[in-house]
């Protein structure tokens, strides 16, 4: 198996699959390249037809269902980036930042994001391991209960 089809590979034997990218909701670009680095915008924790998940964490949603949340939140981040350069060109994920729609004194915000880096070092290994920030919030944009962006350096 070629490197160009390993990390898709990986996400098919975990069971899971690239969605659609994510239409933009404004006037932004999902992701956008300058250089050897992507910048990927914030994607949310939903499905195409706008399923998904949109609770507060520690209100609603368990701990559990937040990892679930931030797993669907790193798909939907990793179909944009695939949209502009194939995941096999990922030299390594750089930066995570995720935000967790928290119920009012939650603070397993990192517990929630190990859903997405998990995730991530599934998919490509070493490569996938990366920096992150973990923020709560009272309210996230459209609701979602996580979002998260990235920043992926890749290679020419």
């Amino acid at each position: 198996m070629g490197e160009v089809e390993k990390p898709l590979a990986r996400l098919r034997a975990l069971g899971l699959e690239l969605p659609p990218p994510p239409a933009p909701l404004a006037n932004y670009l999902p992701a956008i390249r300058h250089g050897d680095l992507v910048y990927v915008s914030g994607h949310g924790s939903a499905r195409p037809g706008g399923q998904g998940f949109f609770e507060r964490v520690g209100e609603v949603l368990s701990v559990a269902e937040g990892r679930h949340a931030a797993q669907l939140a790193a798909l939907n981040c990793l179909a944009a980036l695939n949209a502009l350069v194939p995941l096999a060109r990922v030299r390594q994920i750089l930066k995570v930042t995720g935000y967790v729609h928290s119920a009012d004194g939650f603070t397993q915000q990192p517990e929630v994001l190990n859903g997405a880096s998990d995730l991530l070092v599934q998919i490509f290994g070493e490569r996938g391991r990366h920096a992150r920030t973990a923020v709560g919030l009272r309210q996230t944009a459209r609701g979602y209960s996580v979002q998260l962006e990235m920043i992926v350096a890749i290679y020419d």
